[in-house]
């Protein structure tokens, strides 16, 4: 799920862990905006997919992790607090970025947000630094 979204992302553009507890977020059909801006020029988008009861039970730490992949990007130095995760991003030359460093937050069992500062080279070959933001709700059951 968290892979869908990230993809959503890039495209919009063009776009040791440690143990923890699971998030026991509600299994069901997701909604997730992402907003990234850069140089004063914002892009919204939204998309939909299911998490699963497998999906919902894991880790954010697992979830961050798995986040950053999907930009393609590895995260490092996770660091876990109440609700939340931090972790910063190192990304392959595939990536449309090239680092980065990202909180997710656990809002509740139905939300979770991630905002972050992304590094990117534009096609002008001018380097930026981007705000990404991401809300996920749950808005009901999976058909």
């Amino acid at each position: 799920m968290i892979r869908l979204f990230t993809t959503a992302a890039c495209l919009t553009l063009a776009t040791p862990v440690a143990v923890a507890a699971p998030a026991n977020f509600t299994p069901g059909l997701w909604e997730t905006s992402i907003t990234f801006s850069v140089l004063e020029q914002s892009n919204t988008d939204a998309t939909t997919d299911c998490m699963g009861p497998e999906e919902a039970q894991t880790e954010l730490s697992s979830l961050a992790s798995e986040f950053a992949t999907g930009m393609g990007c590895t995260a490092q130095n996770l660091k876990e607090g109440d609700n939340t995760v931090s972790f910063s991003m190192s990304c392959t030359p595939d990536s449309v970025f090239n680092a980065g460093n990202a909180v997710m937050t656990k809002v509740s069992d139905t939300n979770f947000s991630i905002e972050g500062d992304l590094s990117l080279t534009l096609p002008n070959q001018q380097d930026a630094v981007g705000k990404l933001r991401t809300n996920s709700r749950r808005v009901g059951a999976c058909s």
